[in-house]
């Protein structure tokens, strides 16, 4: 009887111990990070200290962009980001106009933790996107990089989430994988993730780890992993191009509401 209270105690003592050791192990893992910024939208406007209207580019992900009102809205604590049909062709010749916002200009953010909390609607040609580029924007695309936190295209059940470097636009299908694909819950908030370290960056959908794009140090004079520097971040709205294909125009309006933005720095 004796020796049993003796083996119950240590098997007590070791599943106590196993216990707190787990626990310190997660508390350590949920207090690695700490807010630093967070965005809300609670107001009825764009805040400007923060936030610039994205402006229109040549390229296919910026040709529509506009600060016109009717691409805008804040409902309820969120920003609302539209694709619409031009309604005025005499004030703008631009078939389609989209709403889009950036820190560029503003803020830049250093290395950390960025998450966004949005629900994204569909239609055929539509491409919501979440991105980020170097800050400060003078280093000639890819040699900075950039971070798709999330794109989405048409009516599509998946979110991407994508690498671009020097490396990459060379090497397009070699290792390490540069991107992922992840089904998202369309009629629902969805939190898209990414942490950039160090040694890696890792995506993330709803807490689930998607991607972990490594450093490699052997591909490092090919431009494989330029990405710890300061960063602006842009979250947009956008339509058609070669990717994304034709746009069609029945479905439009589209939309994606924003409800939150968090950056987190390594404590």
């Amino acid at each position: 009887m004796y020796r049993r209270l003796i083996v119950f105690s240590a098997i007590l003592f070791f599943s106590l111990y196993c216990l707190t050791a787990f626990s310190l192990t997660e508390t350590k893992k949920e207090t690695k990070w700490e807010l630093v910024w967070e965005e809300n939208f609670n107001g009825n406007k764009l805040d400007t200290t923060v936030w610039r209207y994205m402006e229109r580019g040549k390229d296919d992900s910026r040709k529509y962009h506009s600060s016109n009102p009717l691409c805008y809205d804040f409902k309820k604590g969120k920003l609302i980001l539209k694709g619409i049909k031009n309604p005025d062709l005499t004030q703008d010749t631009a078939t389609y106009l989209t709403g889009g916002i950036t820190t560029k200009g503003t803020i830049s953010f250093s290395p950390g933790r960025f998450e966004i909390k949005a629900k994204l609607n569909s239609a055929e040609g539509a491409w919501p996107a979440f991105w980020m580029l170097p800050y400060p924007p003078d280093i000639n695309w890819p040699g900075g990089g950039e971070i798709d936190i999330m794109e989405h295209t048409n009516h599509d059940a998946i979110v991407y989430q994508t690498i671009h470097s020097k490396y990459t636009k060379s090497n397009p299908n070699n290792t390490p994988k540069r991107y992922t694909k992840s089904k998202f819950d369309k009629d629902k908030f969805n939190i898209f993730r990414v942490d950039i370290l160090p040694e890696c960056i890792d995506f993330y959908l709803n807490g689930e780890k998607t991607l972990s794009y490594p450093k490699v140090d052997s591909l490092s004079d090919k431009g494989q992993y330029p990405f710890y520097h300061d960063w602006y971040l842009m979250l947009d709205m956008q339509l058609g191009g070669k990717w994304v294909g034709t746009v069609n125009s029945e479905e439009l309006p589209v939309q994606m509401e924003i409800d939150w933005v968090k950056y987190y720095r390594l404590k």
